[in-house]
């Protein structure tokens, strides 16, 4: 049986995705690892009420100054050690973040989301492919094969975190940078110890980013192969959906 995701010719964006997947309005929402907050401004248009976890202290700033009204909305905490009691969610979203939980650990990180989402609630993941045109311009100041790698194991593994595998497939998307020097600002807060490196290798990566990008409207743009696993907490005895 094909899907609209099979054409790879097709671009999907990643939100027109997530809302064919997920019931959004009036859900409590976690959006683990929420950077600078983009998704969990989205979340409350679409009617959910939601939460972030950035561990990530510049990151995390950006989301505050972005939403100032709703600065409480944005906790400080990693997703291998969630600071919410059990059943506290309807959804949980992992947006390209759990490649960036330490290696060893994504597996907790998946029981975490498992414990704190209600069941029959879903846990949403959405994954870079392993290798992306992305990855060619900042290669060799960052690397995430294992990384990557190690979500997809953490994956595969989702039924010994008390989770079932619904669904997983791929997409392609526009991922669109307003301009290099942002892109390269987003970057370096992600992770902040590479900020020396990057500034190390910018002509080259700028050279490489000229290269494998292309404009779009609102600047520039890159061609993404992504993956998606839709998880879910089984109902338990005696609770409906």
């Amino acid at each position: 049986m094909t899907t609209p995701y099979d054409d790879r010719m097709a671009l999907h964006t990643l939100t027109d995705v997530l809302s064919e997947h997920v019931v959004l309005a009036d859900r409590d929402v976690l959006d683990v690892g929420c950077g600078a907050g983009g998704m969990v401004r989205w979340f409350r248009e679409q009617g959910a009420r939601p939460i972030g976890v950035e561990c990530g202290e510049a990151m995390r700033q950006r989301a505050i100054d972005a939403d100032p009204d709703h600065a409480d909305d944005y906790v400080d905490a990693v997703g291998q050690d969630l600071p919410f009691d059990d059943g506290s969610f309807d959804v949980v979203h992992f947006m390209a973040s759990l490649h960036h939980v330490p290696l060893g650990e994504m597996d907790a990180a998946l029981a975490e989301a498992a414990r704190v989402v209600r069941p029959g609630g879903v846990v949403y993941v959405v994954e870079p492919a392993v290798e992306t045109p992305e990855d060619d311009v900042l290669h060799p100041v960052v690397e995430e094969r294992a990384e990557r790698m190690a979500a997809q194991a953490a994956i595969d593994a989702a039924d010994q975190t008390g989770l079932e595998v619904v669904e997983r497939f791929e997409f392609e998307r526009e991922a669109v940078v307003p301009d290099f020097d942002e892109w390269m600002a987003e970057i370096a807060d992600i992770e902040t110890e590479r900020a020396e490196a990057l500034a190390e290798h910018r002509a080259a990566i700028r050279a490489k980013f000229d290269r494998l990008s292309y404009p779009v409207d609102g600047g520039r743009a890159f061609r993404r192969r992504t993956l998606v696993a839709v998880l879910r907490r089984p109902n338990g005895p005696g609770t409906d959906r």
